[in-house]
């Protein structure tokens, strides 16, 4: 049975660990994204080229939907982390709901902690 991973942030830095995960440890973990905007991740150095009107928004998607799926990941778009209790190892997100998670993954140390 995988272990659950929860990311918070639906962003190029989700996109590379989940790329990551993939080469290095492909169904160890049932990964959750979770992204307070109601889209894919998109490459926001490009957002100016599509309020220009010279590009489409689904242009500078970093990863079509079908990418993600293929690696087994649960999208959540449209949903706020309101609050992460580390002790208890919960995430509740839209201020309701509760997911419980193992470990976590710390941006600034790069590393997994659990």
């Amino acid at each position: 049975m995988s272990e659950p991973l929860v990311i918070v942030g639906n962003g190029m830095a989700a996109a590379r660990l989940v790329d990551e995960l993939a080469k290095t440890s492909l169904g160890r973990y049932a990964v959750a994204v979770i992204g307070d905007e109601p889209r894919l991740a998109y490459n926001r150095v490009l957002l100016s080229s599509v309020l220009a009107g010279e590009t489409t928004s689904h242009d500078i998607e970093l990863r079509p939907l079908s990418w993600w799926r293929e690696r087994g990941v649960t999208l959540k778009y449209g949903c706020v982390a309101s609050e992460i209790d580390v002790g208890r190892r919960e995430l509740r997100i839209a201020a309701k709901r509760v997911l419980r998670f193992p470990g976590w993954f710390s941006r600034r140390a790069r590393c997994r902690c659990g």
